[in-house]
């Protein structure tokens, strides 16, 4: 799902693209995938690149949000807490803001 929410380029969509027909007797059509193709070679550097991106332009506003999403992760899944229901929810509220910009 990550891969899914990562934009290409505009300038790059053109090397994503996939020829289609349903009969070989019907036309070819082409299509163009827009996001980050699972996968792929670069993929799982692109998802690591934009995760540490949006740490950067948005970590300041939530720096706890920031060092956990940096720091505390395996690939796409951060692994952390708090010591209360209350700072988790709080926690869990900044981290969700920080990475859906």
């Amino acid at each position: 799902m990550m891969f899914r929410q990562i934009c290409v380029d505009e300038r790059d969509v053109y090397l994503q693209r996939i020829l289609w027909a349903p009969r070989s007797e019907d036309p070819v059509q082409h299509f163009q995938l827009r996001a980050v193709t699972y996968g792929t070679s670069c993929a799982p550097y692109l998802s690591l690149r934009t995760l540490q991106q949006l740490c950067n332009d948005e970590g300041d506003k939530y720096p706890r949000a920031k060092i956990s999403a940096m720091r505390d992760r395996y690939v796409d899944d951060v692994l952390s807490g708090d010591d209360n229901i209350a700072g988790a929810r709080e926690y869990v509220g900044d981290l969700k803001i920080t990475l859906s910009a």
